[in-house]
């Protein structure tokens, strides 16, 4: 990295600033403290800078996924129910 405080080296793990890590993984750097802020990713905080990992961004992207996986089968779920409503209740 160009600037020495965004990566930290902890024993093994490497730790990326918020901003390197929107860089690297192509997200908004408002969206990824935002997530901090709400508890919703894992980081640290250094002197004035957050810190995140690879691995809690990957753990993030797992919630935000799941989240939206079940909202859909929620829908099909509802929209199911609704169509053979719509079946019984028209024919």
């Amino acid at each position: 990295m160009e600037d020495d405080k965004d990566e930290v080296s902890i024993g093994e793990d490497v730790f990326l600033s918020l901003g390197a890590a929107a860089d690297k993984f192509v997200f908004n750097l408002k969206y990824l403290t935002s997530m901090v802020q709400k508890g919703k990713l894992k980081a640290f905080k250094m002197g004035d800078v957050w810190y995140t990992c690879e691995k809690w961004i990957n753990d993030h992207k797992k919630q935000v996924v799941d989240l939206i996986d079940k909202e859909i089968r929620e829908q099909e779920y509802k929209l199911g129910h609704f169509r053979k409503w719509v079946r019984k209740t028209f024919k």
